[in-house]
């Protein structure tokens, strides 16, 4: 009895398909404005975030391009073995954003809390090595106020390009609870999926989001060294919160 095995996908991954066959049977042609992010969910029935994530793997596919304040358009497909090798390389990705932030939310406010009742001068010291921190005090000297934090040569650079140098690793290596710990190590194999880099890269590019979310980081640090466990699991609560709400515009 012939059987085909089932197949098991990622939603944004059937948005990926779906549009990825528009284009390739020249429905949708190089040029042509995909729909926006919200006509896409409504069409779709499906999550902004699963289509912000479709979109982002459609990218590194090179079969559309973003471009800020006008859309996302159609580009001249790449040679075949370019898009299977840049595939591959998408399917590597074994959580979706939507994974991700879920998984976040349960477990990271729980470090933050702990961080500010357990967290050592060194852990101090590592935050203030953080790529985050670095920004923030970029941010705060381009609007004229004084650098806050030392920030031992690291480059600034958000999303970090390794998660495991992040506020939010170092955070959950503060909280000194190992179990905590191993899931920071899932954290940080999941979000070095390509999608969700170029999806954190899109949103950083963003002056109000970014200087948004530095304020987080900022207060996350403030209420870690003051000790003061009820205010930094609320901020890291609403940092990530907000995170959520962006991805779903």
């Amino acid at each position: 009895m012939p059987l085909r095995p089932v197949e098991t996908k990622k939603v944004y991954m059937r948005v990926v398909e779906q549009i990825r066959s528009l284009i390739e049977s020249g429905e949708l042609r190089p040029g042509d404005q995909l729909p926006t992010t919200q006509e896409l969910a409504e069409a779709l029935r499906v999550s902004r975030p699963s289509v912000r994530e479709a979109l982002a793997a459609l990218e590194i596919l090179g079969l559309v391009e973003s471009r800020p304040g006008a859309g996302c358009f159609v580009k001249e497909p790449p040679p075949p073995q370019e898009t299977h090798a840049a595939r591959q390389t998408i399917e590597l990705g074994w959580a979706s954003a939507e994974d991700i932030l879920e998984a976040r939310l349960a477990y990271e406010p729980m470090c933050a809390r702990l961080a500010a009742l357990r967290r050592t001068e060194e852990d101090l010291r590592e935050m203030r090595c953080s790529p985050e921190l670095a920004m923030v005090d970029i941010e705060r000297v381009a609007t004229g106020l004084p650098a806050r934090f030392q920030n031992c040569s690291t480059r600034p650079h958000l999303p970090p390009e390794n998660f495991n140098v992040s506020l939010h690793a170092i955070i959950a290596r503060a909280s000194k609870n190992p179990v905590l710990a191993q899931f920071g190590e899932a954290i940080a194999r999941a979000v070095q999926s390509p999608t969700w880099q170029r999806m954190m890269r899109q949103i950083y590019l963003s002056p109000r989001n970014a200087s948004f979310f530095l304020k987080h980081y900022e207060a996350l640090y403030d209420a870690i060294e003051r000790g003061d466990a009820e205010l930094a699991e609320s901020t890291m609560r609403q940092h990530l919160l907000a995170l959520s709400a962006t991805l779903n515009e």
